[in-house]
């Protein structure tokens, strides 16, 4: 059956929210990636690949995806497509293609020899949370155990008695924690398994001599696996079988490239369904829906927000195998939802020295919402900077600079977004607006880009630079809309 509607039935007309090709490489500022015991995912510039390797242990791990997650919205479908060439199969390794996320996923894989369709959801994520009672007095090393690894790492007196804010800060940006994610807001440092299922090991903070006293880590959410696990050969797959007998014309075999589209409607029940691109034609055929009707009582993807992109996992093997892919994309069919608009994140004014962009404002999208993984989205609908009446004042807006030195993340009362005041420098990020103010006009909006998304660890951070010659204030406001 050759299809080109949409998850929901409607003709596909895509917002695209990302995408990425490896013509020229493989830039590391447009993807996130998860990656444990296993060589570096990497590209070839004369095959046009990024490939992933399983590596030679036996829990080798890898997982590639945009910068940007499909974020679903009731009334859109989710629409994905990626390219992907398979090393031929071996026993004890897992390689994937498809939309996921660490708890949900539906594409093609190639299980051990096994060609197969698959559609897995419900899993969890760990959630461990530090709670930081007494700063640190001494310069020196804590240990905190997670799932029974040991991580060091080092803390410092800088804040002074009774500043447990920057001992949470340190931990969370000087430590280095394998398979999580480590953020902090107040005294409180929170940990995200990297992926889902149970994290069953012991857990526990040493303060040694630094003088730190802390709770945790505290389990808030437990890791569990997929509640929906379902796998189909190609053989009995409801469309296309990939045997060359199929209206697609094609052989399913490792070592041969194919473009794949991936879409599902969601609302709760709507089907995930796998295309391939015809032979000759640029028409999609279908291979599979799963029928999520007859299979299940619960929602068919938990959660829908997702990736396109690849895996690669190995459950015993050591053999090095690699998925390669060439291109991906990610987006929206149907009329883009507005959203909530949000009360705006004010900051109060900094006075600031000259001579350079220093930090005013920032805000980030928590890891974390009501003891879950935060997969909201904020849109910015604008940003408005206020200078000192008496110089010139040049402001720029930042998206995910490299580090923030000295931030104090708090949590808003507004929902999953943290802001700071406090920091002092930063490095890097991608100016994503700029704007000026005068004496005589000391408040301006910023130009910005409508389609600015903000996701769960992604930090906007506002600049000045003072002209004058003298120390000047700015502030400034950020209107959010969440969906």
């Amino acid at each position: 059956m050759v299809n080109n509607l949409d998850g929901l039935g409607m003709p596909i007309s895509i917002d695209w929210i990302d995408n990425g090709d490896f013509i020229s490489g493989m830039p590391e500022s447009y993807y996130s990636v998860v990656i444990n015991s296993a060589p570096a995912i990497d590209s070839d510039i004369d095959t046009k690949f990024v490939r992933l390797q399983s590596g030679t242990n036996s829990a080798g791990f890898s997982a590639f995806g945009g910068d940007y997650y499909g974020h679903y919205n009731s009334g859109q479908a989710i629409v994905g497509f990626a390219s992907a060439k398979f090393d031929a199969g071996v026993a004890d390794n897992t390689r994937f293609v498809g939309m996921y996320n660490p708890c949900a996923e539906y594409g093609l894989e190639l299980s051990g020899t096994t060609w197969q369709v698959v559609h897995r959801s419900g899993a969890v994520q760990e959630i461990r949370t530090l709670t930081i009672t007494t700063a640190a007095s001494s310069a020196t090393d804590v240990t905190i155990t997670l799932n029974g690894v040991a991580f060091t790492v080092a803390v410092t007196n800088a804040g002074g008695a009774g500043n447990t804010q920057i001992t949470a800060r340190e931990i969370a940006v000087n430590g280095s924690f394998a398979r999580w994610t480590a953020t902090a807001a107040g005294s409180v440092v929170t940990f995200v398994a990297d992926w889902s299922g149970p994290r069953s090991g012991s857990y526990s903070f040493n303060a040694g001599t630094s003088g730190a006293v802390a709770t945790g880590p505290t389990s808030v959410r437990a890791g569990a696996d997929y509640t929906i696990n379902n796998a189909v050969a190609l053989a009995s797959v409801s469309g296309d079988k990939l045997n060359g007998t199929g209206l697609s014309g094609h052989t399913i075999a490792a070592s041969k490239s194919f473009v794949f589209r991936f879409m599902h409607g969601y609302l709760g029940a709507a089907n995930p369904l796998i295309y391939i691109q015809k032979r000759q034609s640029n028409e999609w055929v279908l291979v599979h829906c799963f029928d999520h009707g007859g299979m299940s009582d619960k929602v068919n993807l938990n959660p829908p927000s997702m990736y396109a992109g690849w895996r690669n996992y190995n459950s015993g093997n050591t053999t090095n195998v690699s998925i390669y892919g060439a291109s991906y994309a990610v987006g929206a069919s149907g009329s883009n939802v507005t959203g909530i608009g949000r009360a705006p994140e004010n900051s109060t004014a900094r006075t600031l020295g000259t001579g350079s962009f220093l930090p005013v404002f920032a805000i980030r999208m928590g890891q974390v919402k009501n003891n879950r993984i935060n997969w909201d989205e904020l849109l910015i609908d604008g940003v408005q900077v206020f200078g000192t009446a008496t110089t010139r004042t040049q402001f720029k807006l930042l998206r995910n600079p490299t580090a923030i030195t000295g931030a104090t993340w708090t949590a808003s009362t507004n929902g999953a977004v943290e802001y700071d005041e406090t920091a002092t420098a930063y490095t890097g990020g991608e100016p994503v607006g700029a704007c000026a103010t005068t004496s005589s006009i000391p408040s301006a909006p910023m130009g910005i880009a409508r389609s600015l998304r903000v996701q769960r660890g992604d930090v906007l951070l506002v600049v000045a630079n003072g002209t004058g010659g003298a120390n000047y204030s700015a502030s400034a406001s950020i209107q959010l809309r969440e969906r």
